[in-house]
């Protein structure tokens, strides 16, 4: 199976962008030793590939990922604690990129494993979740694991919470748009931008029409009420009495290059990557959201749509030596005692902090996309 990256045009998906597949030489096995799950890559003659993103995954999950019946699951931290639902969306997602990277190092069956795992947790109901972009998060982490897995159930419970939290969420009184939370106090681009990559994503998988007039009307909302065209920034939010929150992050310049990206809105797309490298970031480095916080984790959703709207776009090139920069230093700051790497990039990773795995999983992806964007 390869990543499916389509960008819709017209009236139809357009160009569709094919990232080889996960299994042409490699080969994967998973050792669960001292109740910790390692995985390596493997290739066709049985030597471990000596790539940074197979060493950042086995560090991760000797870390974190711990075997849990009926399969696998991300704890917060070293300790075990249990992970936040938003953030084991996410971390399900990060190993969806592995899985699915043109030089794969992560198993479809770990994949797998957490998904099984997050039912077990959360259930296949998650509207018990005042927060809509938590909700939305998941269902993108479904979608993708069903792409992964070739589990049609996985897709089966997207579906059915998308729409659920579409009927609650969508303002139809006040110009469109999705409420961030049950309160329907604000609508928000941390929501609207996931909503409408959820919704490209089950257009491509079940080719409903309506997904995509959905996914139009969600970006043109937020186009026109929190992106600055002239500066590419996207503001967080705007407040039932229509102010405006202009605060910009590397989470919502991200899903709005996503979202744009997947409808084909290439030049909207560029404008907020232009902002998020020229004004975000500090000398070339995504910014720094502090470990152990709710932000820590920001630039893996920069980076995953970044590099998908550079691939479809055919500009890599000029976005690849700050992807590299950015790599390289993720790789430079991990600690020697067990390979981990934190969020903090413009200094080393402590030796001796409990880290939390959303402090980690930026560096996952920032290796994992620039190394299977130079395969």
């Amino acid at each position: 199976m390869s990543w499916q990256f389509y960008c819709i045009n017209g009236n139809s998906p357009g160009r569709t962008h094919s990232f080889p597949g996960f299994f042409p030489e490699v080969c994967f096995w998973m050792a669960r030793v001292a109740g910790a799950v390692f995985l390596l890559g493997i290739n066709h003659a049985g030597a471990v590939q000596p790539d940074r993103a197979a060493v950042l995954f086995g560090a991760f999950s000797n870390a974190f990922c711990r075997v849990e019946d009926p399969g696998m699951c991300v704890r917060a931290d070293q300790h075990g604690a249990p992970e936040d639902f938003w953030k084991e969306a996410e971390e399900v997602e990060v190993f969806c990129d592995g899985a699915q990277s043109s030089h794969p190092c992560v198993a479809p069956s770990a994949v797998n494993g957490l998904l099984k795992n997050f039912i077990a947790r959360h259930g296949t109901d998650w509207t018990g979740n005042a927060y809509n972009d938590d909700c939305m998060w998941a269902c993108i982490a479904f979608l993708r694991g069903a792409q992964v897995t070739h589990q049609t159930p996985y897709l089966e419970v997207a579906r059915r919470n998308f729409d659920r939290v579409c009927a609650r969420a969508w303002d139809a009184g006040e110009g469109g748009g999705l409420f961030w939370t049950t309160a329907n106090q604000s609508r928000n681009a941390c929501v609207n931008g996931p909503a409408g990559i959820a919704a490209c994503l089950l257009y491509q998988a079940q080719g409903h029409k309506a997904d995509l007039v959905l996914a139009r009307k969600i970006f043109a909302w937020e186009r026109s009420g929190l992106f600055d065209p002239a500066t590419g920034a996207v503001s967080d939010a705007l407040d039932h009495d229509g102010h405006v929150n202009h605060w910009a992050s590397s989470y919502n310049q991200g899903t709005f290059i996503g979202l744009a990206s997947l409808l084909g809105q290439f030049r909207d797309a560029a404008r907020a990557a232009d902002f998020t490298w020229h004004t975000l970031a500090v000398s070339g480095l995504l910014p720094d959201y502090h470990s152990s916080s709710n932000n820590a984790g920001f630039n893996s959703i920069f980076i995953r749509w970044m590099v998908q709207y550079a691939r479809a776009a055919g500009c890599m090139g000029q976005y690849r030596g700050l992807l590299e920069m950015n790599a390289n230093r993720a790789w430079q700051v991990r600690r020697p005692v067990d390979n981990l790497s934190w969020s903090a990039w413009q200094s080393n990773t402590p030796p001796t902090l409990n880290l939390r795995a959303w402090d980690c999983v930026n560096s996952l992806e920032v290796v994992e996309s620039v190394e299977s964007a130079a395969k």
